[in-house]
C-alpha cells in the first residue's frame, strides 16, 4: 500500500466512513510496522486541527457569496482579513466540517450560477481513461486535453481556485496559532524519565499537540479540559487536544471531571470514550488494548469497520479486552485483585517489584483469617495503614541485612524508635491443598519504594501489631483460630527470610504442612514488613 492510500483510508477511518474491507487493509498496514502506527496518530492530529478552524455556521453559503464576489469582479483582490473575519468560530459556531468536503460545497454552490454545457463523451479507448476532478465531476483525458473550455467554465475554474488558494490562507493563519498554543500541564513526577535525546519536561511545563515518549516513571497531566492522566513508563503517547489523546504503547490511568466528559483514548485497536469516570488503558506491542474501570462507565469499541466490529458499554469494577485485530472480546471480566494499574500518583510512590511466587493485590483483601484467602502456587502481598507514627519503642522486629534461618542470624534485631513514621504490608501464604499433598512451599522476592525500618515475623508480635496496622476493613486471625508468624525450624514447615544489603529487599521461603493440626488449630505464613513513610506525593525530579 502506498502513503498516498494509507492516507486516504485513514481520513476514511476517521470520518466513520470505512467500509469492511478497507478496514481490514487499514489494520493490516498499521500492524506491520511500529511507525505505521505514530504516523496515524500524527495524521490524526492534523485532522483534528481541520475540524478545529473550519467551524462556520453555513459554509456553503459562504463559499457561494465568495464565488458569486469573485465570478462578477474585475480583477480586484480579495479581502483576506473580510475572509478571516466571515470564517471567525466565535462568530459562526457549528459542528466541525472536514476540509476535504469544501470542494463538493463548493462546486454545489457555484453550479447556480454558471451555465455549463456538458461535454460529449468520446469514444473509449486504452488512453482516454475516465479521471474525477477535484469538483467530483466526470471528464475523460482526451476530452480535457482537445476541448478548450468556454469562457463561463473558465471563469468558475478560476474562481474555484483563487477560493480554495483564500481557504487554505485562512486555515495556515489559524492553524499556526492553534498548534503553538499548549493544551495540558504535566503537574506532578515520580521518578519520570522522558525518551534519551528528547525534551526533557520539567515539574509544571505547559504541553503542546504532539507526540512524546517517556521510558520510565510516572508522570501526571492535566488537561485544560480537566481530565488528569498518569503515564506509567515506559509510554508512547500523543496528545491530540484538550480531551483526546492516542496511545500508542504502555499505560494510563484517567480521573475525569464532569467538564472533561467524552474524554477520548485512541489505542492503535481501540477506541474508549469517557461517560464520566476513573479507568485505565494498558496497549500491548500488538496493539491488543485493555480497559479497566474504576468509577462509572466507559464505551469500549473496537477498531472502526473491522469484521465483527461491536462495543461494550464497562461498568465501575469491569474490564474489556480489544483484541490485536481490532475485535472487541465477547467476555468482560471482573477486574483482578492483582491487576498491573497504578492509579494516581500518590499511588504511585507505593509501587512494589515483586518476582517469584507472590502476586501484588493492589486491591487489598478483606480477609486472611482462617480458610479466607488460599492459593495454589503463590504468596499475597498488600498495603496496609500508611503514614502510622509509632508511639513507643516497636520491639521484636528484624532489621539488619542477611539470612534469617536454622543455623544464621539471631531473629532479632535492634527496636525501631519511637516517632518513626513508617507504611505497612502484609505478605500471606496459605497454601490450597489436600490431604494428599501435606506440604506446599513458595519462594519469592519483593523489592520496596523506601528503605525497610523493621520486618514484624513473630506470632505474638503479628497479634499485637494488628490494631496499629492492620486495615480496617480486612479481618485479620484471632489468637484462637490460627498460627501465623513464619518458623524457625520447628512447627508448620521450615521457613528462611533474607533482607537484602540494599535494605529495601526481602526474599522469602515459606514452607506449610497441611498435616499439621493440632487441636483444630491452622498454620499458614505471614509476614509484616514496615518501611520508611512515602515523601509528598508531586515530588518532582
Amino acid at each position: 500500500m502506498t502513503k498516498e492510500q494509507a492516507i486516504q483510508l485513514i481520513y476514511a477511518y476517521l470520518d466513520d466512513s470505512l467500509s469492511e474491507q478497507d478496514a481490514a487493509r487499514l489494520r493490516d498496514w498499521l500492524a506491520e510496522s511500529p511507525d505505521h502506527v505514530t504516523f496515524y496518530g500524527e495524521l490524526s492530529l492534523v485532522h483534528t486541527g481541520i475540524h478545529r478552524v473550519l467551524e462556520v455556521r453555513d459554509l456553503g453559503h459562504s463559499m457561494h457569496t465568495l464565488l458569486k464576489a469573485e465570478d462578477s469582479a474585475t480583477g480586484d483582490v480579495v479581502d483576506l482579513e473580510s475572509v478571516l473575519a466571515q470564517y471567525s468560530p466565535e462568530q459562526n459556531p457549528t459542528d466541525p466540517i472536514p476540509l476535504r468536503d469544501l470542494p463538493e460545497i463548493d462546486a454545489a454552490a457555484a453550479r447556480k450560477n454558471v451555465k455549463r454545457r456538458p461535454a460529449a463523451r468520446p469514444a473509449d479507448d486504452e488512453d482516454n481513461e475516465p479521471v474525477v476532478n477535484m469538483f467530483g465531476v466526470r471528464v475523460y483525458r482526451k476530452t480535457v486535453e482537445r476541448t478548450a473550455a468556454p469562457r463561463s467554465t473558465r471563469r468558475f475554474m478560476a474562481a474555484a481556485v483563487v477560493l480554495l488558494a483564500v481557504l487554505a490562507g485562512v486555515w495556515w493563519v489559524n492553524q499556526l496559532p492553534a498548534w503553538d498554543q499548549p493544551v495540558a500541564t504535566l503537574q506532578g513526577n515520580n521518578g519520570l524519565v522522558w525518551e534519551d535525546g528528547g525534551t526533557q519536561w520539567p515539574l509544571n511545563s505547559r504541553l503542546k499537540p504532539g507526540r512524546y515518549t517517556t521510558t520510565a516513571g510516572f508522570g501526571e497531566i492535566v488537561f485544560d479540559r480537566g481530565a488528569t492522566v498518569l503515564l506509567q513508563g515506559p509510554c508512547e503517547f500523543i496528545i491530540a487536544n484538550d480531551n483526546e489523546l492516542t496511545l500508542t504503547s504502555g499505560k494510563i490511568a484517567a480521573q475525569i471531571t464532569p467538564s472533561a466528559v467524552n474524554f477520548t483514548v485512541n489505542t492503535p485497536r481501540a477506541k474508549v470514550v469517557d461517560l464520566g469516570t476513573e479507568f485505565c488503558v494498558a496497549v500491548a506491542p500488538n496493539g491488543t488494548t485493555l480497559t479497566a474501570v474504576f468509577d462509572g462507565t466507559v464505551d469500549l469499541a473496537g477498531f472502526k469497520g473491522a469484521k465483527d466490529h461491536n462495543n461494550v458499554l464497562l461498568g465501575a469494577g469491569w474490564q474489556g479486552t480489544v483484541d490485536h485485530k481490532g475485535r472487541v472480546e465477547p467476555a468482560t471480566t471482573q477486574i483482578p485483585p492483582d491487576h498491573a494499574f497504578t492509579r494516581s500518583l500518590a499511588e504511585s510512590h507505593h509501587e512494589l517489584a515483586v518476582d517469584g511466587q507472590v502476586k501484588w493485590y493492589r486491591r487489598p483483601p478483606a480477609n486472611v483469617r482462617l480458610d479466607a484467602l488460599k492459593t495454589k502456587g503463590y504468596a499475597v502481598v498488600f498495603a496496609e495503614r500508611r503514614g502510622v507514627v509509632l508511639d513507643e519503642v516497636f520491639e521484636n522486629v528484624l532489621v539488619d541485612a542477611g539470612t534469617y534461618g536454622e543455623e544464621d542470624l539471631h531473629w532479632y534485631s535492634e527496636p525501631i524508635p519511637k516517632g518513626t513514621v513508617v507504611d505497612s504490608y502484609l505478605v500471606h501464604y496459605e497454601p490450597d491443598i489436600t490431604l494428599d499433598e501435606p506440604t506446599a512451599s513458595v519462594s519469592l522476592t519483593i523489592a520496596f519504594p523506601r528503605p525497610i525500618r523493621g520486618v514484624v515475623w513473630h506470632n505474638k508480635s503479628l497479634f499485637a501489631s494488628d490494631g496499629r496496622f492492620g486495615l480496617p476493613r480486612t479481618e485479620y486471625p484471632t489468637w484462637d483460630s490460627q498460627v501465623r508468624g513464619i518458623d524457625t525450624g520447628i512447627g508448620d514447615g521450615t521457613d528462611d527470610l533474607i533482607i537484602h544489603p540494599d535494605g529495601r529487599t526481602i526474599t522469602l521461603h515459606l514452607e506449610v504442612n497441611n498435616n499439621a493440626r493440632r487441636n483444630n488449630v491452622i498454620f499458614c505464613d505471614q509476614v509484616r514488613v514496615l518501611i520508611e513513610s512515602d515523601p509528598p506525593s508531586n515530588e518532582g525530579s
